[in-house]
């Protein structure tokens, strides 16, 4: 699987919160959103990490 751009993440974190936010949300479906949500919260997490570690690496 290809690696996804922190843009792509943060296009497809906000397309759920668009989802989240509308009105009459099964809870199962809420539920799973944010199950996605937590996942693309934590690649970019590891994307910004792994930038902070290069740039760390370059500054020595």
């Amino acid at each position: 699987m290809e690696e996804k751009t922190y843009a792509e993440l943060e296009a497809e974190l906000n397309e759920i919160i668009k989802k989240m936010k509308e009105p009459n949300q099964d809870l199962n479906v809420s539920a799973d959103l944010y199950k996605k949500g937590q996942e693309i919260l934590q690649k970019m997490e590891k994307t910004l990490n792994d930038l902070a570690v290069m740039v760390e690496g370059e500054t020595k």
